[in-house]
């Protein structure tokens, strides 16, 4: 197996990791279920979101190993092409803790569009990143995260952080 395989499983490993780590307090608590179907959406959004992060820090010059940039950009496509399919259910009715505002499965057509531009956004800056020309990077990662804050805006829920 090809070492940018075992690092690209290396890094999405990590990130669920981190993502266990995130919960795994709340999972704890008595007086907060988490649902399963929920908690499994929340868990491919973070992957995004830690994904995005890491590529934030790359581009601010935060994290000084530009060569994490394509695999980063590789884990959000891979969780960005599962997203949607996230929230084909309608979990409304779901007790749970969830950022998603219930007129997402109201206004469908018009999430499932915002869902698609994401992931065609997230799929060009993987292929783009695998390129090494880092102001064609900051291009799409900025395209990227237009369509993720498009979405947060209208159909994610204001919660502290």
């Amino acid at each position: 197996m090809s070492q940018k395989i075992l690092y690209i499983r290396k890094i999405a490993l990590g990130l669920m990791t981190g993502s266990v780590l995130l919960v795994g307090p709340s999972l704890a608590n008595d007086e907060v279920k988490e649902n399963p179907r929920l908690q499994h959406r929340h868990n491919v959004m973070e992957i995004v979101k830690y994904s995005l992060l890491g590529m934030k820090a790359i581009i601010s010059g935060d994290v000084k190993d530009q060569s994490q940039f394509p695999e980063l950009a590789a884990s959000m496509a891979n969780a960005a092409s599962v997203a949607s399919k996230m929230f084909k259910e309608d979990t409304r009715e779901l007790e749970g803790k969830t950022d998603a505002k219930d007129k997402i499965w109201a206004n469908w057509e018009d999430f499932s569009k915002r869902m698609d531009a994401f992931n065609s956004a997230a799929q060009e800056l993987a292929v783009v990143a695998k390129e090494g020309d880092m102001n064609k990077n900051i291009i799409a990662f900025k395209n990227t995260a237009k369509n993720c804050k498009a979405c947060h805006d209208e159909y994610q829920k204001e919660h502290d952080h």
